[in-house]
Parts: C-alpha cells; structure tokens; sequence
C-alpha cells in the first residue's frame, strides 16, 4: 500500500495505536481498583469492632442500671462481684461517697471489662438518702 502523504501515515499510525490497552493503563487501574477494595474491607473491619465495643458498654450499661435498680429495691448484698455477659466477663462494684450535705450520699455502680488488651469502664451514679444507704449496706 503506498500513502500519498504524510498525514495519511499518521493517521494509520494513530489509529493503529488506539486498537487496545496498554499493559501499563491495565497496571494503573487494577492498581486503583485493589485500593479502593482494601478500602472498603478495612472500613468494613472498623465497623464490626466498632459495634462489638457498641454491644459490650451497652451490655455493662446496663449491668450498672441493674445495680442501680437493686439498690433502690433494697436487695443489694455484695458491693462488688463478677458476671458474664456472653463471651465477656465484667467486673462490677459499688462505690458510695459522701456528698456536700450530710442527708445524702452518691452511689456509684462501675463496671469493668477488658477488649483487645484495653480496659473501659462504664459508671453509673445516683443520689440516696444518707439513711437509707447505712441501713442498706450494714446490716
């Protein structure tokens, strides 16, 4: 085939170039590709750890509302103990300080648990009547 100029050879020249990809542009995208999966799968894994710690405060949340519950009915024996909530052991313990005035004291429910080698710590507290708490807690 003979070309009549050389605009007509560029244009072959051209066209014959754009018929695929490149290994390199086939490179860049997978490349591209691969991180935005990492992406995705590394926020995927924060968001289950997340909601398992989600899971464990709301577990001794409501642990020390239980504690809390048992004081005001009265039925309170131990100041500190252990339980098991699901896979998880929690540590729990009442506190009672005084407060500014002499006819009250705060107690405290604090509840304790280790994941992943950190301790956290949920605490609860409310006031109760000076009286009612030395009658509850020295019998």
């Amino acid at each position: 085939m003979l070309l009549k100029n050389k605009s007509q050879a560029a244009n072959i020249s051209i066209q014959s170039r754009q018929k695929g990809f490149l290994l390199l542009e086939v490179l860049v995208a997978l490349t591209i590709l691969s991180v935005g999966i990492i992406s995705v799968i590394k926020a995927y894994t924060i968001s289950l750890r997340a909601q398992r710690h989600a899971r464990y405060q709301t577990s001794a949340f409501l642990l020390a509302s239980n504690l809390q519950t048992e004081i005001e009915i009265a039925t309170m024996e131990e100041r500190q103990g252990q339980i098991s909530i699901g896979d998880r052991l929690f540590e729990w313990n009442i506190e009672i300080e005084p407060t500014y005035t002499e006819d009250f004291k705060m107690v405290s429910a604090k509840i304790k648990w280790a994941e992943q080698s950190k301790e956290y710590e949920v605490s609860l507290s409310n006031l109760y009547l000076k009286s009612f708490i030395d009658e509850l807690f020295e019998k």
